[in-house]
């Protein structure tokens, strides 16, 4: 993960954080991955799912949803 991080922080790459649950009990469990970010000192701008701003871009660089409103 730190090695992928790394060559994300180096191309300007943003990414999502998930707990990549295999079990419900593991849902919504982001603690090592926000430590490893932190650790790295990983921007939030390149964090998609740290704020709405991050889910538009998301939303408007799909081609199939350029035109949807607000």
């Amino acid at each position: 993960a730190r090695e992928m991080l790394k060559y994300c922080m180096m191309y300007d790459t943003k990414i999502i954080v998930n707990s990549d649950a295999h079990f419900s009990t593991g849902i919504a469990c982001f603690e090592n991955a926000l430590e490893i970010i932190e650790e790295m000192n990983f921007p939030k701008e390149l964090v998609v799912n740290a704020s709405i701003d991050g889910l538009k871009y998301v939303l408007n660089d799909t081609p199939r949803l350029r035109n949807l409103k607000y």
